[in-house]
């Protein structure tokens, strides 16, 4: 018998399938091109030069994360730093 926190540990453990990497990589690039941000054209570019296969489950841009923590984004200009910073705004929350 397993517990709940065990089971959330194993499923942890699992491996994102490759093909749902690529699918996640591709999103995100889609969700960058529609962007009008000044960033999004640039960090689309460094996605698109990322190799799925170069990526585990571990890696936040394998589900479509883009953190500021990551090396594309720290090699951004300043105001397009800045801006991908920013805390978007939306009503109701």
């Amino acid at each position: 018998m397993c517990s709940l926190r065990d089971f959330e540990i194993d499923r942890q453990e699992e491996e994102l399938p490759d093909e749902t990497i690529k699918n996640n990589l591709r999103i995100l690039k889609g969700n960058l091109k529609r962007s009008k941000f000044r960033y999004a054209k640039i960090l689309r570019k460094s996605v698109g030069k990322v190799k799925s296969s170069e990526l585990s489950w571990r890696d936040p841009l394998a589900s479509q994360v883009l953190s500021s923590e990551m090396e594309m984004v720290k090699q951004l200009l300043e105001e397009e730093y800045e801006s991908f910073m920013v805390r978007k705004k939306y009503p109701n929350s």
